[in-house]
């Protein structure tokens, strides 16, 4: 069976591993120093601060922005329940905001509209599935914008990140945009804040404080974080290809969710009626999932984020899968397309 996803490490990478052992010195050395300074140069960014995983990405990105016990922010309803754990970890409050029709990422206007209403500073986006979120429209609001690039971000002609957010993070959890390991960055170009944001992520202060966890990013991810950053670009035009094979098929590209120019394409995901039908019916040949699980108690109050849950299935797009086995995965979908028509 074609798996969903896969990650694979090349014997340059397993050496990297090798050489952290051989130093003895496993956190906050050489490699995670690297990996900040090449993640800064790749994202364009002034100031980055790497941590032990995405969830913690948000979270300092959250009390960087000034966010506290108390304080409420604007989530995407249709999102990872991760993003809703870093709010609440402060005590802060989730405000779920639903998505545009028939898209993936938040709602903008609804956005502002809630924050308004709920006198919310900050909003996280996340550019879903690598489709760009709208950020330029909320920060022109007077909003804070945590803009999650961990699915992708825009993209300009040489394939380099355009992101607008106030704070940018990146998880490199393994089933990311450029799987590696545990490990997520901060990246902002406020110099004033880079000792603060250091600092919180030692886990030390002098005056206990629940911010002051530590997140400390170890040298095993560094060097593995490092390895993906260096095939960044190569990484983003092999995922092109595979969709661009994709969306030669006429139902594929019928179907795909978001714009597929200005992309990276993280997730190829497609909208069908019965989507339970499909996954079932290509079971023993090909991996579709639903690419985010819900989270909302009452999915009624945001009928669009519900209609995704519902609708969206993600196909297999990782770098290493073979044309061959895209073509076993259309196959597969055209025998879907053939049962649902007897």
């Amino acid at each position: 069976m074609i798996p969903h996803n896969q990650i694979v490490f090349a014997n340059a990478e397993k050496q990297l591993l090798h050489d952290v052992v051989q130093s003895g010195f496993f956190t906050q050395g050489k490699y995670v120093a690297d990996f900040e300074a090449k993640a800064a140069s790749f994202y364009r960014r002034k100031c980055a601060t790497a941590v032990s995983s995405g969830s913690m990405a948000i979270r300092l990105s959250l009390i960087l922005a000034g966010v506290k016990a108390g304080s409420n922010v604007i989530v995407p309803a249709y999102s990872c329940s991760a993003v809703c754990n870093s709010v609440l970890s402060l005590g802060a409050n989730v405000i779920p905001c639903d998505i545009a029709e028939g898209e993936a990422n938040i709602d903008v206007l609804k956005a502002i509209q809630l924050a308004e209403q709920h006198h919310a500073n900050v909003v996280i986006v996340v550019n879903t599935f690598g489709i760009p979120a709208d950020v330029t429209t909320l920060k022109s609001a007077g909003l804070t914008v945590v803009e999650d690039c961990s699915h992708g971000f825009a993209i300009d002609g040489d394939s380099f990140p355009q992101t607008y957010g106030d704070f940018v993070i990146q998880s490199l959890y393994a089933t990311k945009l450029f799987g590696a390991a545990e490990l997520g960055v901060v990246l902002f170009d406020d110099e004033a804040l880079l000792d603060s944001a250091n600092r919180l992520r030692e886990g030390y202060s002098q005056t206990p404080s629940g911010e002051c966890l530590n997140m400390k990013a170890n040298e095993f991810s560094g060097a593995l974080g490092v390895a993906k950053l260096v095939e960044a670009t190569s990484i983003v035009a092999q995922r092109q290809a595979r969709a661009n094979i994709y969306l030669e098929n006429e139902f594929l590209s019928r179907h795909v969710v978001g714009s597929v120019n200005n992309r990276v394409w993280y997730r190829f995901v497609i909208a069908v009626e019965q989507a339970d039908k499909l996954i079932d019916c290509v079971a023993s040949r090909v991996q579709i999932l639903r690419p985010i699980s819900p989270w909302l108690k009452d999915l009624n109050k945001f009928p669009h984020a519900s209609t995704a849950y519902r609708r969206y299935l993600s196909l297999p797009i990782y770098p290493s899968l073979e044309e061959e086995h895209q073509a076993e995965v259309m196959s597969a979908l055209d025998t879907y397309l053939q049962d649902i028509a007897l």
